[in-house]
C-alpha cells in the first residue's frame, strides 16, 4: 500500500511539473515575438512578449492580448 501511494504521489507531482519550451518569431515589420510556454497547471505561466530592436538593446512589452 505504501508503495502504491508513493507511485501515485510521484505521478501527480510530475503532472504538475511538466516540461516547458520557448519560441521566437520575427514579423515582417521587425517586431520580435518571444513566447514562453509551459505545461504547469495547464499553461498558467504562458507569456508572450513583443520586442523592438533599438541598437544592441531590445525594448520588450507584454503582448498577451485578447
Amino acid at each position: 500500500m505504501k508503495k502504491s501511494l508513493a507511485v501515485l504521489f510521484v505521478l501527480a507531482a510530475s503532472a504538475l511539473n511538466a516540461c516547458s519550451y520557448g519560441g521566437i518569431a520575427v514579423a515582417p515589420n521587425g517586431t520580435v515575438y518571444v513566447a514562453r510556454n509551459d505545461s504547469f497547471l495547464f499553461g498558467a505561466l504562458r507569456h508572450i512578449y513583443a520586442c523592438q530592436a533599438n541598437g544592441p538593446a531590445l525594448n520588450c512589452a507584454d503582448a498577451n492580448g485578447p
